[in-house]
């Protein structure tokens, strides 16, 4: 776990693995406000729906870019990043999110 007092994980342009909730939950649920991650090997059980639930209230910054996100958690991404109240900032590109099914989704909706 990170030490009291840290808001911010800077990990980018590593061959980190894992699912996402796993290795930050437990930070973001701490008050993490910055967490950049781009560029590694994560992944993600549910989309982004994990992260959200451990409670990251004040995560301002997200940046999972060029990761292996998705394609779970498509068609909920809009509400999954909603969930994350002080956001102000994020990067979930170069992922496998299918944006065909997020819009089906929507259409029928």
């Amino acid at each position: 776990p990170l030490a009291d007092g840290v808001v911010a994980v800077h990990a980018g342009f590593n061959t980190m693995e894992g699912d996402v909730t796993d290795v930050f939950g437990p930070a973001a649920a701490r008050g993490l406000t910055q967490l950049m991650a781009n560029d590694n090997e994560f992944t993600s059980r549910e989309g982004l729906a994990g992260l959200a639930a451990t409670g990251a209230s004040k995560l301002v910054d997200l940046d999972l870019s060029n990761n292996r996100l998705g394609p779970e958690g498509s068609v909920d991404l809009a509400n999954h990043l909603a969930a994350f109240p002080a956001l102000l900032h994020y990067d979930v590109g170069g992922n496998r999110f299918d944006v065909a099914v997020a819009a089906a989704a929507a259409a029928a909706a």
